[in-house]
């Protein structure tokens, strides 16, 4: 009797057991992919990885088209070996491992910023510093990512129970994030980080001489340090301005409230009309001024007009709160 078409337990088993081994192989590839466009960005369509791919599927093509079969027959043959060596059960839970332990411990994190978006977004660690420090360029240990150019992406080692970073975004509160792995952490500003506030600085009579003379304005971030002198950081570089409102971080609207008190301020000092319409006029023509590094709250900022011959005649200390926008009026330095 013919046994055609029997086929052992044995190899039953096999076949079976390759056939899950191969499905494991398939998802621990997909999963890795998922996870490299993920967190670092590379996929099919990044140049280099498509350049890759499109490499072997050329060879593989042509190899189909110029073997014959009994060449492709002992190709599949020398290539079998290394498969089942891949598929060998103790290599796929290596790789498996490997894949399950750097998902434990390398992350992502992205800032999805608007299409107007400038500047450099910068992330810290929170674990190295002590005391803390704020978030800025000058840390070694403060990758930057430039966000004219889409979407910032950030790759970050944690743990399976997360890792704190500090986040610093131009035109907001820097923030401390918590990052977590094979998740990461994405970040749209608009939505989850707050608004850094913006300052209003409206000279005085003699600042407005001192700028329509060629003087100049600056703005300095004074910082208290525990037992040592205050740090001072430069938020406005000297530089000549229009005799006007100063506006110091993101462009807005003055509200009316302010707007009422303006008059009224003036009415205060005893200005005549000539002098309240004057100042009113400047102060309603408002020039928008980036800061070097953001604004944060409970920040004391130094406000300084000068004279071109670098004589101080206008200036204001304004401690920041968290509104959005803080009204200051520099005083004559005689007062």
């Amino acid at each position: 009797m013919s046994d055609r078409g029997n086929v052992t337990p044995g190899a039953g088993r096999s076949a079976a057991s390759l056939g899950a081994r191969f499905i494991a192989m398939v998802v621990l590839a997909a999963g890795v992919q998922l996870w490299f466009n993920h967190h670092l960005g590379l996929s099919s369509e990044t140049p280099w990885v498509a350049l890759v791919l499109g490499t072997l599927s050329g060879v593989l093509g042509a190899a189909a088209q110029l073997l014959h079969k009994a060449e492709l027959t002992r190709l599949a043959a020398w290539l079998r070996a290394p498969a089942r060596w891949v598929l060998h059960p103790a290599v796929l839970g290596v790789l498996w491992g490997l894949a399950l332990v750097g998902g434990l411990f390398v992350s992502s994190v992205m800032v999805i910023p608007d299409a107007a978006a400038k500047g450099r977004a910068i992330l810290c660690s929170v674990e190295r510093t002590s005391p803390p420090q704020p978030c800025t360029d000058q840390r070694a240990d403060s990758p930057q990512r430039d966000l004219a150019a889409g979407l910032a992406r950030f790759p970050v080692l944690t743990s399976p129970f997360g890792r704190p970073y500090r986040l610093a975004v131009p035109g907001f509160l820097e923030e401390t994030v918590s990052v977590y792995p094979f998740v990461g952490l994405k970040i749209t500003p608009d939505r989850d980080l707050r608004r850094s506030p913006s300052v209003l600085f409206r000279p005085s009579s003699e600042g407005i001489r001192a700028l329509n003379s060629g003087g100049t304005f600056t703005v300095v971030a004074r910082t208290p340090v525990a037992g040592q002198a205050d740090r001072i950081d430069v938020i406005v570089a000297e530089q000549k301005a229009p005799a006007g409102a100063l506006l110091v971080g993101r462009a807005q609207p003055v509200s009316p409230a302010s707007a009422v008190m303006w008059p009224l301020e003036l009415d205060s000092i005893g200005a005549d009309p000539s002098l309240r319409a004057k100042m009113l006029l400047a102060w309603s023509n408002v020039t928008v001024l980036e800061p070097l590094q953001p604004i944060r709250s409970g920040t004391v900022l130094v406000a300084e007009i000068r004279t071109p011959q670098r004589v101080v005649v206008s200036r204001k200390d304004v401690t920041v709160g968290s509104e959005p926008l803080v009204d200051a009026a520099l005083v004559d330095a005689g007062n």
